[in-house]
């Protein structure tokens, strides 16, 4: 039986401090070494999550963005996106005019990934550029109009605001029908919710379903802590939450584990194939 073990970044496989602890690393290396196929599902980017991940052996396409992106460590290239098409993504942008709201926005084109944004509005986007611009050197483009860059070749937009403030935009999102998005709020900060969306077609689970027939998996085991970890686990054959996770997601679980700063979900897979 072939089996593919498939964790989530932060607040799973990620301690409060957004790093994965020596300790974690070496175990999950030595399960990669024993021919076991490890990956992670992730709403980061390529760029942030690899630098997190750095020394982490990963050979299996992993998911990004939500399942936006698959990205092959081993190929080094995207092989699946889902885009926003150009109308719907300038109807977002002119939505988001309307509630005073900015984004980040993100574009896939051959193999090119490229962000942009308008302005930096809040503390709480400032903070998202600056960790991922200085600690994980990701490239970011100053634009005039986001809607100029609203292309076809657009694949996903950040928000980072109150959930007070963008309840109202989700409740219009709900009426266009070819875009998903997640909403849910940050574990890192008191008061701050993401918005994040993208293409109908696009989940963890659909991303998750690629992967099991791209690499022919007879059994999957999703770790996850969060709400958009839902889709994660409705794909999922074993059903895993850490025990910081949200309320509903350890009530989809199969099984609740330690928390993420105890090294959860190496210990697990440690105690169940390699002890």
């Amino acid at each position: 039986m072939r089996k593919l073990f498939v964790s989530d970044l932060d607040g799973t496989l990620l301690d409060s401090n957004k790093t994965i602890s020596e300790k974690s690393r070496g175990i999950i290396n030595a399960f990669i070494a024993s021919s076991y196929d490890f990956t992670i599902a992730t709403a980061r980017t390529q760029a942030s999550a690899f630098k997190i991940l750095e020394g982490v052996g990963l050979k299996v396409p992993m998911i990004l963005m939500n399942g936006v992106m698959v990205y092959d460590p081993a190929m080094n290239k995207y092989i699946k996106c889902e885009y926003i098409c150009r109308q719907r993504a300038s109807e977002i942008i002119e939505l988001l005019y309307r509630y005073g709201i900015d984004c980040f926005l993100y574009r896939l084109e051959e193999n090119s990934f490229s962000v942009f944004y308008e302005k930096l509005g809040n503390a709480d986007m400032e903070e998202f550029y600056n960790e991922r611009h200085k600690k994980y050197y990701k490239s970011f483009t100053k634009t005039n109009s986001l809607i100029e860059c609203a292309d076809d070749f657009t694949a996903y937009m950040t928000i980072l605001d109150s959930k007070e403030k963008l309840l109202p935009v989700c409740s219009q999102l709900d009426k266009m029908k070819d875009i998903r998005y997640e909403f849910y709020k940050d574990i890192y900060s008191k008061n701050t919710w993401y918005l994040e969306i993208f293409s109908c077609a696009a989940s963890k689970l659909n991303a998750l379903i690629y992967l099991r027939e791209r690499n022919k998996y007879d059994h999957m085991t999703a770790f996850g802590d969060n709400l958009n970890d839902l889709p994660l686990f409705e794909g999922a054959d074993y059903k895993i939450a850490v025990s910081n996770a949200n309320e509903e997601l350890k009530n989809a679980a199969d099984e609740i584990i330690g928390c993420n700063n105890e090294n959860a979900v190496a210990e697990w897979l440690y105690e169940k194939y390699l002890k």
